[in-house]
């Protein structure tokens, strides 16, 4: 005799497994990562953060989201990574660990 077909709210799991899921990943990439949010500024950071004024200030946004071309070549025409860097800045300045937060948090997430 075959088993009984699964009703959708049996196949669901349970909000408590996927928070627990949830918390094992997010515990994992921390742990591979842990190291990284004291690896110093390295390549293209000097002139995109270093020598880059548009990133000091988040208002006005426009002077953000439209960096000249001399202020570092991996920001020129990229406003959303200048965008980025400037929150960086105004969360830790030039402390490397939120830029470093930022990322993982935007390269691990899902979708």
């Amino acid at each position: 005799m075959p088993p009984p077909p699964l009703t959708p709210s049996a196949a669901r799991p349970s909000r408590g497994a996927i928070f627990g899921c949830a918390a094992v990943l997010a515990l994992a990439t921390l742990a591979a990562y842990h190291n990284t949010f004291s690896v110093p500024f390295l390549f293209d950071d000097t002139p995109s953060i270093f020598d880059n004024p548009s990133i000091r200030h988040l208002w006005p946004i426009w002077d953000v989201l439209t960096p000249r071309a001399d202020y570092g070549i991996t920001v020129s025409g990229r406003p959303t990574l200048n965008l980025s860097l400037a929150i960086c800045y105004a969360v830790s300045g030039t402390n490397v660990w939120s830029y470093h937060a930022f990322n993982l948090s935007f390269t691990s997430s899902p979708g």
